[in-house]
């Protein structure tokens, strides 16, 4: 039956997603794994983009490397560095722009600012984690904030 194989593929794909986010050494190769998995079906369960970089990873792990010790220990934003398409040399270099400096500019920043500048290139989970480390940063000030009280009080 259709939904049996869906539903097994299902189960599937979450057992290698779940080995992905689980996994201390080889993620890559997990990584891979689900990615050939999620190329035969959809998993409404895997954030999209991770989604589309594994099922990259299964379609360029030729361009890892033919070396697959080298490969397993490479992290998944390396190998997806690693197969991204470089672009083609030009003929006429521009001089290089200085970088800014980040601390200034955050400096500047007020935290509003700084979470629409965020939120304008990262992806919820991104900003969750940011959150956790955050918090885990402040430890036990993280409980004494002010706002956490207010919205406690609240309900919410």
């Amino acid at each position: 039956m259709i939904s049996d194989s869906l539903t097994e593929l299902a189960a599937r794909i979450n057992e290698a997603y779940e080995a992905v986010a689980s996994a201390q050494k080889g993620t890559l190769e997990y990584a891979i794994k689900t990615g050939e998995l999620l190329q035969e079906a959809k998993n409404p369960n895997i954030p999209a983009r991770t989604a589309t970089d594994y099922m990259k990873l299964a379609e360029q792990q030729a361009r890892i490397g033919p070396n697959r010790q080298r490969a397993a220990d490479l992290s998944i934003r390396g190998a997806l560095r690693a197969i991204k398409p470089q672009p083609e040399p030009k003929t006429r270099q521009k001089p290089k722009k200085s970088k800014p400096d980040l601390e200034a500019l955050l400096h500047d920043l007020a935290p509003d600012e700084l979470l629409t500048a965020l939120e304008a290139g990262w992806d919820a989970e991104k900003l969750m984690t940011l959150a956790h480390c955050i918090v885990n940063k402040l430890g036990p000030l993280a409980a004494t904030w002010p706002g956490r009280q207010d919205d406690t009080r609240k309900g919410g």
